[in-house]
């Protein structure tokens, strides 16, 4: 794999990348819209989350195209 672009973010960089507030990526990821993983280190999962960049992708591109009326 040669690519530079990352697997996963944090709630932070994941909120950079989308335009979206941190606030809105963990009420997502409260809600179950957007997933989150505990990487496992020595056996035991790490304290803090990050989600996939192929999960941030599927939750923006499955948002509406139109706003709700």
């Amino acid at each position: 794999m040669t690519t530079d672009a990352p697997i996963s973010y944090t709630v932070q960089r994941a909120a950079e990348r989308t335009g979206y507030s941190v606030e809105v990526i963990r009420r997502a990821t409260k809600a179950g819209d957007l997933p989150v993983h505990y990487p496992r280190v020595n056996g035991k999962p790490s304290s803090r989350p990050v989600i996939l960049a192929s999960d941030l992708l599927a939750w923006v591109a499955g948002a509406p195209t139109e706003r709700a009326s």
